[in-house]
């Protein structure tokens, strides 16, 4: 039985159930919300740990697969099996210290995740190169978990967390790390913490800075709202005038790679006395054959920024299906208020190259 949301399923939910055969493993896949729910937030930690007792308390041999740290392994020890099985795919190396401690941790998890680390740079970067690189992790690392713990946005994350000036004192440490191990055997292994560690960081926020920053800044970013004249009828046919003469955002592009997207989507705008009305029209050369099932529908989501503070936000998902999920943002370094809800009304046609 594998759990990957914010509120797994416990032995309490099921009437009548004390213990479990020996021929049942329970496997607990906290992962999900490795960064953001479980090991950062006092809260959600120990939900998690109450859930892992719980189950620990039904069978003598449960399996808890994880990729945490430090104090997670040793909270662990006593109540589970663990095994390494995934982490993020997208730079190893940034990747590398992670995997370094944890395997070292799932060896022997009375090991200091601290005295690993220390280890960690001198074995791969020397003396010298330890001395610099140290620091350096330190910094990445609280810094990381500042990003986690507070959920911040990429705004957050790339202009207050991660800032210009830290990532400039990034590669300037790296660039004295590759001198400092010039004509040693750390010299390889300097050159890959440049290129892979720092570089890594250095692209994403030329991205942020790309693709947010300066879109924000341009006049593609920028779309006004037309009154209605007459009357919306919201069921998923533009059929009304006011549609034609209606404000329009077009092209999008991909918030990946920056590209446009394969297929054109194109948001039409307009607004009355009270309301606010947004007209999504998704291309795609299949429309008449996609999913409306829960979890395989296609979505459009939009964020309203009301107050223009960069900061608090109401947020939309709308699938095909027409579930809606909405919350409320206070500020970027608080959780959303899922309470809140939009009363918004919605509706979908599916035409042949299009929805």
């Amino acid at each position: 039985m594998s759990s990957t949301s914010p509120t797994p399923p416990t032995p309490s939910r099921y009437e009548g159930l004390d213990s479990l055969p020996d021929n049942v493993v329970v496997g607990l896949c906290p992962a999900f919300h490795a960064r953001t729910h479980n090991d950062l937030d006092d809260e959600g930690y120990g939900e998690l740990m109450r859930l892992v007792r719980t189950w620990s308390d039904m069978n003598e041999r449960p399996m808890l697969i994880t990729g945490f740290y430090d104090r997670l392994f040793k909270d662990l020890a006593a109540h589970a099996n663990m095994v390494q099985v995934e982490q993020d795919w997208d730079s190893l190396f940034l990747e590398h210290l992670n995997r370094y401690v944890m395997l070292k941790l799932l060896y022997d998890p009375g090991l200091d995740a601290g005295d690993l680390v220390r280890d960690y740079a001198v074995s791969f970067y020397g003396p010298e190169g330890g001395r610099l690189v140290q620091p350096l992790l330190a910094d990445v690392e609280s810094r990381s978990v500042t990003l986690g713990s507070t959920r911040a946005n990429s705004i957050d994350a790339w202009e207050e967390i991660f800032s210009e000036e830290v990532v400039t004192g990034y590669r300037q440490t790296a660039d004295e790390l590759v001198a400092v191990t010039e004509a040693t055997r750390f010299h390889r292994a300097a050159a890959l913490f440049s290129r892979y560690f720092v570089g890594e960081i250095e692209a994403g926020r030329q991205r942020y800075v790309e693709q947010v920053k300066e879109l924000a800044a341009s006049d593609q970013a920028r779309v006004s709202i037309r009154p209605v004249v007459g009357s919306i009828v919201v069921d998923g046919v533009l059929d009304e005038p006011a549609w034609e003469q209606s404000d329009r955002a077009n092209p999008f592009f991909s918030n990946t790679s920056g590209a446009p997207t394969e297929y054109r989507t194109e948001l039409r705008l307009l607004h009355s006395a009270e309301d606010l009305y947004f007209a999504f029209i998704c291309h795609d050369p299949k429309a008449p054959l996609l999913s409306t099932s829960p979890g395989a529908s296609e979505s459009i989501e939009f964020f309203l920024d009301l107050e223009h503070d960069h900061d608090s936000y109401y947020w939309l998902q709308i699938d095909g299906g027409l579930r809606v999920l909405d919350w409320y943002i206070h500020n970027s370094m608080e959780p959303p208020d899922e309470t809140w809800n939009s009363g918004v009304e919605v509706a979908v046609e599916y035409y042949d190259d299009h929805w």
